[in-house]
């Protein structure tokens, strides 16, 4: 019976965190994306060198995702034991 109890919980923690990491990987690669337009706009570097920055940006956005989702995993692995 415990365990059937607990089951919703297991799913509404899996909705919960897979949302968190959709929230947090879009807010991520919008802040990439602005910064790279941002320093091209700053220096005047062009439209080549924004595409670059801005490439460059959301690999670093990808690689936070990445952090965050292993974090956010982990962490809910730990509590609900």
């Amino acid at each position: 019976m415990a365990e059937s109890a607990s089951a919703p919980l297991g799913a509404k923690s899996l909705i919960t965190v897979v949302s968190a990491i959709v929230l947090v990987g879009m807010e991520f690669l919008a802040l990439a994306i602005a910064a790279g337009w941002a320093v091209a706009g700053l220096l005047e570097l062009g439209d080549i060198f924004e595409y670059i920055f801005m490439g460059a940006f959301s690999l670093l956005a990808l690689w936070g995702t990445a952090h965050f989702s292993r974090r956010a995993w982990k962490l809910e692995g730990e509590h609900r034991h």
